[in-house]
Parts: C-alpha cells; structure tokens; sequence
C-alpha cells in the first residue's frame, strides 16, 4: 500500500525552502512505503576536528531530524515540528 501525499518534487520543495536545510544541501532520492532516502551534500565547515576529520554531532543530529521530519511530510504533505530526537554517538 502506498499512502505517500506526495512526490519527490514537492518533498524537494519543502525540505530546501528553510536557509538550514539548503545550508545543509539536501537532496530527495528517494520515497517509498519504508520512508525517504535524502543525503546532504559535505560541507568542508562541518569539521569539528581538523587532525581527526570527524564531523560535528550537531550537524548529525540535524540530519536525522531533517530525515525524520520530512519522512513524514512525505506522508501528510506538509512538515511537522520534532517533538523529541536523541542521537547515541558511539567511536
């Protein structure tokens, strides 16, 4: 069953019409029954390290919130506000 609202265009549209998220270079791939695929482009300011080349957590937070959020616009057709997110880094 494929209860998706709407396209990858539009999903595109939404996802990239904040500042942070066109900061952050988001591109749809993908939606389907399981969720959405997105990848955000690298960007060389998200090193929080320079010797060790690790990206900051924040941004990978951001990502999984992005995902998460948008993952269901795809569903309803409009974004919703993160109510709660936790990310475990682990080496």
């Amino acid at each position: 069953m494929n209860d998706q609202a709407i396209g990858i265009e539009k999903l595109q549209q939404l996802i990239t019409r904040g500042p942070f998220n066109k900061w952050l270079g988001f591109t749809v791939l993908k939606i389907d029954d399981a969720g959405i695929e997105i990848k955000a482009s690298w960007r060389e300011d998200w090193v929080v390290n320079p010797v060790r080349r690790y990206t900051h957590g924040g941004i990978l937070a951001a990502i999984v919130d992005v995902a998460a959020d948008y993952a269901i616009a795809a569903r309803l057709g409009r974004s919703v506000p993160t109510i709660d997110v936790r990310v475990d880094y682990h080496k």
